[in-house]
C-alpha cells in the first residue's frame, strides 16, 4: 500500500506541474524555438482471483488471489533543427510492478510492466535519439534514426493492437508474440534504423540493434559484431477516401546473442543459465493485417514463428503465435472518442522449449516445475472512455487458458482498470 501511495502521489505531483508548465506556454513559441514537448502518465491496476492449480513452482502465477498497480509516465521532447532533422529525447518514469512480479503467463496481461523487482518509482532516459529525413525524387523518402529507442516504436506498427496505454494490454497482442526483439528489460535498445518509403505507399525498413548482456537483463552488450539483431520489415498502406484502408506487414528478425541451446540444457540437465557462453541464433517471421471494416468498425488479425531452438532472449516465451480481434468506435453510439476492443490470442512454444519446461527448468517468465503443455490462450476485451480530450479510463478483462502453457494451472481470469493522460 505505502508503494501504491507513492506512485499515485509521483504521478499526481507530475502531471500537474507539466499540466501548468504547459498552459504558461504559447504555441507559436513553441513553433518559434523548434521544440515540442508531450506527456504521458498511465496508471494500471489488476486483481486476479485465486485460481485451480495442481503445483507451482518459482516463475508461476500465484494461485491465490493477487492484486497490483503499476505506473508509467514519459515526457515527449522533440527539437526540429530543420523540417527533416530532429532530436527525441524522452526520459521516463516507472514503478509499481506486475501480478507475481510478471511472471507466470508467457502472453503477461499488462503491457506496461517490467520484470523488475524494484516497485519504487525510477526514472530513466526511455529515448534519445537523432532522425534525419531525406526528401528524394517523386515524393519519395529516405529516414535515418540513431540512437536510444524501441523497436516497436518503427515496427509492427497495427493502428488498432499496439499500444497498451489505450487499445489491448497483453503483451501477445500489442506487440507480435513470437517477435524476440532485441531489448533490455524495460523494454529500449540502442540502434540504427534505415527506412525508404515509397509514393506507391509502400516502405522498407531495416534496424541493427543491441541485444542485453544476458537474457531480459537490464544492461546491453556493446559488442557489437557479437551481439546484435537484425530486423526487416516491408509495409503496404491502401488508402480509401484519404483514409487508411487496409496496412499489411511482412516483418522477419534474426538474432545473436549467447543464448542457451534448449536440447543442450536438457542433456545436461541444468538451467540455461548454465550452458550459456556460445553464441547462437534466433530467427523469426510475422505476418500483420489490419483492415478497415466499416467507417466505425477496425478488425486486425497477426501470426507470427520462430525457431524456437535456443532461450529468449529479450521479450516473452512464445515461438508461436496467432491472433485476432475487432474494434469498435464509439461514433455507433454518439461517444466518438471511446473505443471497445476485442482479441483472442493463442500462443505456443517449440517441442525443445517444452521439453525444458517438462524436465523442471525455467525461463525468465515462465516455470511451474512440471509441464502438462497446452497452448496459452487469451481472451481480452476492453471499454476505454475518453473524457476532458486528454483524460482516459479503460476497463479491461482478460480470461487465460492453459497460463504458461500448463493445462494443470488454471483457467484464470484478470480484472484491469487503467488511467491514461496524453498531453
Amino acid at each position: 500500500m505505502g508503494s501504491m501511495k507513492k506512485i499515485l502521489a509521483f504521478s499526481s505531483a507530475f502531471s500537474s506541474a507539466f499540466s501548468y508548465l504547459l498552459a504558461q506556454e504559447k504555441p507559436e513559441d513553441s513553433l518559434k524555438n523548434k521544440l515540442n514537448i508531450g506527456f504521458q502518465a498511465t496508471v494500471i491496476s489488476q486483481y486476479h482471483p485465486k485460481f485451480s492449480a495442481d503445483y507451482s513452482g518459482d516463475n508461476s502465477l500465484q494461485p491465490n488471489d493477487e492484486s497490483a498497480t503499476s505506473l508509467t509516465s514519459t515526457l515527449y521532447v522533440n527539437y526540429h533543427f530543420n523540417k527533416n532533422t530532429q532530436i527525441i529525447f524522452n526520459p521516463e518514469v516507472a514503478g509499481g510492478k506486475g501480478l507475481s512480479g510478471a511472471t507466470g503467463v508467457a502472453g503477461f496481461p499488462n503491457g506496461e510492466v517490467f520484470r523488475v523487482g524494484e516497485p519504487t518509482p525510477k526514472v530513466y532516459i526511455a529515448r534519445l535519439a537523432l532522425e534525419k529525413r531525406f526528401d528524394l525524387k517523386n515524393d519519395n523518402q529516405l529516414r535515418f534514426v540513431v540512437g536510444k529507442y524501441c523497436l516497436a516504436d518503427y515496427f509492427d506498427t497495427n493502428p488498432i493492437a499496439h499500444d497498451p496505454r489505450s487499445q489491448f494490454m497483453n503483451w501477445s497482442l500489442m506487440n507480435t508474440g513470437a517477435w524476440d526483439y532485441p531489448a533490455n528489460v524495460r523494454g529500449y535498445t540502442m540502434g540504427l534504423l534505415a527506412e525508404y518509403a515509397f509514393k506507391n505507399n509502400w516502405s522498407v525498413r531495416a534496424n541493427y540493434a543491441l541485444e542485453p548482456t544476458t537474457a531480459n537483463g537490464a544492461d546491453l552488450s556493446y559488442k557489437m559484431g557479437k551481439d546484435f539483431g537484425l530486423t526487416f520489415e516491408i509495409q503496404k498502406d491502401f488508402y480509401k477516401d484519404g483514409d487508411l484502408f487496409t496496412r499489411v506487414m511482412l516483418l522477419g528478425y534474426r538474432n545473436q546473442a549467447p543464448m542457451a541451446p534448449y536440447r543442450l540444457a536438457i542433456q545436461e540437465n541444468v538451467d540455461l543459465g548454465d550452458v550459456r557462453g556460445v553464441r547462437n541464433t534466433k530467427y523469426g517471421l510475422s505476418l500483420n493485417v489490419y483492415q478497415k471494416l466499416s467507417k466505425n468498425v477496425s478488425g486486425f488479425i497477426r501470426t507470427s514463428w520462430n525457431d524456437g531452438k535456443n532461450e529468449t532472449w529479450a521479450f516473452t516465451e512464445i515461438d508461436n503465435s496467432l491472433s485476432g480481434g475487432v474494434n469498435l468506435n464509439g461514433r455507433l453510439w454518439n461517444r466518438p472518442d471511446d473505443t471497445i476492443g476485442v482479441a483472442i490470442v493463442t500462443n505456443g512454444i517449440s517441442k525443445d522449449h517444452q521439453h525444458y519446461l517438462k524436465d523442471g527448468h525455467y525461463g525468465f517468465i515462465i516455470g511451474d516445475g512440471n509441464l502438462n503443455y497446452g497452448r496459452e490462450t487469451a481472451l481480452e476485451a476492453y471499454y476505454n472512455v475518453c473524457f476532458m480530450k486528454y483524460y482516459n479510463l479503460s476497463a479491461d478483462y482478460q480470461f487465460v487458458n492453459n497460463p504458461a502453457y500448463n493445462q494443470s494451472r488454471g483457467p484464470v481470469s484478470f480484472f484491469s482498470l487503467r488511467f491514461h493522460i496524453q498531453i
